[in-house]
């Protein structure tokens, strides 16, 4: 959606990596999107800026609507 009222966040976990930082300016604010690896676990962080909402999917298929603010989840990897 324009001006990233709406997007999308879908983490991957491929073998090679074991943690991955990013991070975007928008005109609302900073889209920020972590994860790492820790055991058998995928933990993922994001934060969503003000006025905006992301649909967030993660590598088990599991998936939430974020609304502003910071949100942590895991999976099984």
């Amino acid at each position: 959606a324009p001006g990233f009222l709406k997007f999308s966040l879908h983490p991957l976990a491929p073998e090679a990596l074991h943690f991955v930082s990013a991070s975007h300016e928008t005109p609302n604010g900073t889209i920020v999107s972590r994860w790492k690896k820790e055991g058998a676990q995928f933990l993922f962080h994001a934060e969503i800026p003000r006025g905006s909402t992301a649909a967030v999917t993660l590598p088990d298929g599991s998936s939430f609507e974020a609304a502003a603010g910071k949100h942590d989840w895991a999976c099984p990897l």
